[in-house]
């Protein structure tokens, strides 16, 4: 049974959308830890996870509880601001930037420095392998390009490279996930001519596959009845990557921004709301007045950007605040504690002819903090800061072992 949590209400069963879709549960079931159900882990296991966020000219880093000194990881080829997203592998490895739309990379020493950041050879989206060795990105024809740490040049292949990654399938190979107009695909980096239909109908955008290629996330046509006349809207709809492609609605008007290592959370935005949602649908919960920038290895955990807060007003002004105007509004100026949601899936009644595009949130204006949001427990609670001043992205950064073994 999957259970939706929100503050002040019951536990329910929500309805799978169609048998066939239920079918796919399992898998992400075993792979799922459960954060959502394990209780309220200790407080010394986010002493051993970094934070990586962006600000000023520089990266820094900070344990996600906040509580030591941020450190200077590397200066940035450009203003912090313009840092729209921080990912690295699930062993934390190496990392990507994307700085205005241009991308870099560095790999992580063992003491958990950064050298300076190197220009990727190809452009966004850019994804990152389960094993950390090759960045999924796209060729100037915006074909898929793979590009080994290190290399000279990427490999080029002919699919699209909008919403295509590399997943780690059931046989424990490598094989790239890619969807054009007639379908999603896939086929082993092995032998890329062997490539297998997932499903006939590819999303109208956002497509985003799991890690493990079982499930995905995309927007779909949907046909609902409302007031007793038909009307059509986009929808979010988790599916099976099983070569039947059943929906199941999840977020209305969410935009999936990451997958959970483990292939069962996915970050989802929601208007002004920040997600973690279930990837087989029926469990989520939201932060309102806050975007998501990264989410753990495990789904435990989001970190998401949120105004600086009244309580503060206090304490004296950073440089960083010269001259910067909020342009949230002064009814954002409090982080609020947030809400969880509650929503039932359904069968989809609509049908889809565009290929999908990556997902794309813009970051907020004016001066940010960066906060922690916990998935487990039976009610939403506040999120916690974990650095105040912050200009760009952040990642999660959780040491081994967070993820585990494929099923």
């Amino acid at each position: 049974m999957i259970l939706a949590h929100g503050p002040g209400r019951t536990s329910g069963p929500l309805r799978l959308g169609c048998l066939a879709f239920a079918a796919a549960v399992p898998i992400a079931m075993a792979m799922d830890a459960a954060p959502a159900h394990a209780g309220t882990p200790a407080k010394d296991e986010l002493a051993s996870v970094s934070v990586i966020f962006a600000r000023g000219q520089a990266l820094w880093k900070t344990d996600a509880r906040g509580k030591t000194p941020a450190i200077e990881l590397v200066a940035l080829p450009g203003p912090a601001r313009d840092v729209r997203s921080i990912r690295s592998d699930p062993a934390g490895s190496v990392i990507v930037v994307d700085l205005a739309g241009r991308w870099y990379w560095a790999r992580l020493d063992g003491a958990g420095g950064l050298p300076a950041l190197a220009p990727l050879p190809c452009g966004g989206p850019v994804r990152i392998t389960a094993d950390g060795t090759t960045a999924v990105c796209a060729s100037g024809s915006g074909k898929v390009a793979l590009y080994r740490f290190g290399a000279d040049q990427p490999v080029t292949r002919d699919a699209p490279a909008a919403g295509a990654m590399v997943v780690v399938d059931r046989a424990r190979a490598n094989s790239l996930v890619w969807t054009d107009a007639d379908g999603i695909w896939a086929a082993p980096l092995a032998t890329p001519k062997e490539r297998r239909a997932l499903a006939a109908s590819p999303p109208l955008h956002d497509f985003l596959p799991s890690p493990y290629g079982d499930l995905a996330v995309g927007v779909y046509r949907d046909t609902v009845t409302e007031h007793g006349k038909p009307v059509t809207r986009d929808q979010l709809f988790s599916f099976a990557l099983d070569g039947t492609g059943a929906r199941r609605k999840v977020i209305r008007s969410g935009i999936p921004l990451d997958w959970s290592w483990n292939g069962a959370w996915v970050l989802v935005q929601d208007g002004d709301s920040a997600c973690i949602m279930r990837a087989v649908g029926g469990q989520y919960k939201c932060w309102k007045g806050y975007t998501g920038v990264s989410i753990a290895p495990d789904g435990a955990y989001a970190l998401m950007l949120g105004a600086r807060g009244k309580d503060e007003k206090a304490d004296k002004p950073d440089k960083d605040d010269k001259g910067r105007k909020d342009k949230q509004g002064a009814k954002d100026d409090t982080p609020p504690a947030g809400a969880a949601a509650e929503g039932e899936g359904g069968e989809d009644e609509g049908e889809t002819a565009a290929v999908a595009s990556p997902p794309t949130v813009p970051l907020p204006g004016g001066p940010r903090s960066l906060y922690r949001a916990k998935l487990a427990g039976a009610f939403t609670d506040p999120p916690g800061r974990v650095e105040r001043v912050v200009d760009g992205a952040a990642l999660w950064l959780q040491v081994p072992p967070a993820v585990p073994a494929p099923p």
